[in-house]
């Protein structure tokens, strides 16, 4: 298991579960309203070039740019 921001792109994962405390909690409920569900698949697609940047990743027939705070809280395997 790992977090979203260090997957390997272009390569299929699954989300295992969104970690969120009460600074994010908003944020990951959020998530999970747009698809961001356990058993998901997800492929990170390209991240930016600078970091802290957002991660661009597809879950489903979707595209999204995700910021980076809200990529920290997504686990994958």
């Amino acid at each position: 298991m790992q977090r979203l921001l260090s997957a390997k792109t272009n390569t299929p994962f699954k989300v295992h579960h969104l970690a969120f405390d009460d600074t994010n909690a908003e944020c990951a409920n959020h998530l999970q309203q747009i698809g961001f569900l356990p058993g998901e698949e997800i492929v990170v697609q390209c991240r930016a070039l600078f970091n802290p940047g957002p991660v661009v990743v597809r879950i489903g027939a979707s595209t999204f740019a995700l910021r980076h705070c809200e990529a920290a809280c997504i686990f994958v395997v």
